[in-house]
């Protein structure tokens, strides 16, 4: 209520931006009390939900409104209650704009592929439509957020829209065009050939597809997409699970492709530990404190990034560990995290070695070549220095430099 009462203030200041940060508060301390209350404790348990569900609907959150509204519907929920959450659900119903030239509307049903199969749950349904919006942004750079229409509860069937353009629609229909025979899709040559730009895109297309079958692997669901765009005849396909050996084989093909952004350009492992030392101590890198030029910063930034000692500018719990570390055992713990990481590991795998020190640092430039999507020659052999750089220093600092072999 006082984070309401703040919103309130903040419109009559004319601070919008305030009002929506209040509203997000309330909305969160609104919702984890609603999930807090007993299920059989009616009335406090609905009214709560239909409050949240109200806040949610007033923010714009429908997918939030909708669920909160749902989940305040199970139970025993008093009639008077039951029918404001129903005015709830009914006041999420946006204006169909059917008319606009650059309007598609699209249903997804899921259901199991087998009728002997357990009931779907409401999470893996959720995670099922997730997973299909994510594929359908990664493969056509759509804009603007789908807007859902109306959802059938017990079909498990979804109707939106989606806005755009009249191009976004071509762009649509070829995505969807190729999602019809996936295992096609993932075989595309595109991996290999074409711009940087081109390969980085297709690669993670690829990826979000096939966390959309991993999902229908794991539910053993049919997900159905039929899409109707203004003139146009309604059209429909199945996306079926795969076997958990196909998926495996189309995991393989993925999992040795290494996206650009995830091969380090920082090639001073010295000044990566100086990073996180600096980020540690409450500060922040800078051209000077590391000794490089401007654009260098963010470099180690990313690599402290690939390392995983660094997220979103914080220090991760390995982070801290590494800034508590000297000596050996702080090389040691980079060594770890080198052989770990995404570009270690496959590195690693290509070489058929066991171990990142018995990697021959000279295959760097073969081993990007094979792997990594979207590089240009020139920027690999760059790259392929910093691998080498990174191998020989490792190999010094903890202990297995050739003189002690």
């Amino acid at each position: 209520m006082e984070a309401m009462d703040e919103a309130e203030f903040a419109r009559r200041r004319k601070d919008p931006a305030g009002a929506t940060n209040a509203m997000r508060r309330a909305l969160e301390l609104e919702s984890t009390a609603a999930e807090a209350v007993p299920h059989d404790l009616e009335p406090t348990r609905s009214i709560l939900y239909r409050s949240a569900a109200s806040i949610a609907a007033e923010l714009g959150d429908t997918i939030a409104a909708r669920r909160l509204a749902i989940a305040g519907l199970r139970g025993d929920t008093p009639a008077e209650v039951k029918a404001e959450l129903f005015e709830v659900l009914d006041g999420l119903m946006p204006t169909r704009g059917h008319d606009d030239e650059g309007t598609v509307v699209q249903q997804l049903r899921i259901h199991r592929a087998s009728p002997t199969d357990a009931a779907l749950t409401i999470p893996v349904i959720a995670e099922i439509q997730t997973q299909w919006f994510r594929t359908i942004d990664e493969m056509t750079n759509w804009t603007i957020e789908p807007v859902l229409l109306d959802a059938s509860a017990g079909s498990f069937v979804v109707r939106f829209e989606l806005q755009g353009t009249e191009d976004d629609q071509l762009v649509l229909q070829g995505a969807l065009a190729e999602l019809h025979d996936v295992a096609r899709f993932i075989a595309d040559a595109r991996l290999r050939q074409g711009p940087p730009k081109a390969q980085r895109k297709h690669l993670q297309s690829i990826r979000s597809v096939l966390n959309l079958l991993s999902a229908l692997t794991e539910a053993n669901a049919i997900l159905e997409v039929t899409t109707r765009a203004r003139h146009e005849p309604a059209a429909s396909f199945e996306l079926r699970p795969p076997t958990r050996k196909d998926l495996q084989k189309w995991q393989g093909t993925t999992s040795c492709r290494i996206p650009s952004g995830d091969v380090p350009q920082a090639d001073d492992l010295e000044r990566v530990l100086r990073f996180v030392d600096i980020v540690a101590k409450g500060g922040y890198p800078t051209p000077e404190t590391l000794e490089v030029v401007g654009r260098q910063v963010n470099y180690y930034r990313r690599t402290a990034e690939i390392l995983g000692y660094l997220r979103d500018r914080l220090l991760s719990p390995s982070g801290r560990l590494l800034a508590r570390l000297s000596g050996t055992d702080r090389w040691t713990h980079v060594l770890e995290h080198v052989t770990t990481s995404d570009i270690g590991s496959a590195w690693i795998d290509w070489s058929g070695q066991t171990n990142f020190l018995d990697i021959d640092p000279a295959t760097a430039a073969a081993f990007l070549t094979d792997t990594v999507v979207g590089l240009s020659e020139s920027t690999i052999r760059r790259r392929a220095v910093t691998l080498s750089t990174w191998h020989a220093r490792l190999k010094a600092e903890t202990g297995f430099s050739d003189a002690s072999e």
